[in-house]
Order: C-alpha cells, then sequence, then structure tokens
C-alpha cells in the first residue's frame, strides 16, 4: 500500500509519496500545466486501474504537516 499526492498551488507544483516530499518544481508561469477535460468530466489514466483504492480531489492545497499526519492515519487503520 502506498499514499501518493500532489499538490498543485499557483506558485509551485509538489510530489509526496507515502507522507514525504519526494519532488518538488516552482512555477511562475503555469500555462503549461492542464487537465485534461472531454465533456466536463476529468479523466484519469492508470496503468493498472484496480490498484486505485481511492481518489480525493481537493479545492485547498495541503501543507507537508497535513499530508504526512493523514498517511500516518491511514496507514494505521490499514494494517
Amino acid at each position: 500500500w502506498h499514499y501518493f499526492t500532489l499538490v498543485y498551488c499557483k506558485d509551485y507544483v509538489a510530489k509526496y509519496t507515502d507522507g514525504v516530499l519526494v519532488a518538488y518544481v516552482a512555477y511562475n508561469d503555469t500555462s503549461d500545466i492542464e487537465l485534461h477535460k472531454s465533456d466536463s468530466k476529468l479523466e484519469m489514466y492508470f496503468y493498472n486501474a484496480d490498484a486505485v483504492d481511492e481518489i480525493r480531489i481537493s479545492n485547498e492545497a495541503r501543507t507537508p504537516d497535513e499530508i504526512a499526519e493523514y498517511y500516518k492515519a491511514a496507514k494505521e487503520i490499514i494494517q
């Protein structure tokens, strides 16, 4: 079980794996970032869709502490 998080904010994009920051890119111009949209539906593609248990989309950027705490709490429940 792994917990992947992407945080897109107006100034940066951050990627976390299991509550730990693994990549960070600062942006001044986000014109090259877009979500693929079709018929007003967000489309997501996965290599193995059976392996995806849950997807959450929020209108708030989570802090590193919030991401780490959620991962720890979810891991305790799952194990």
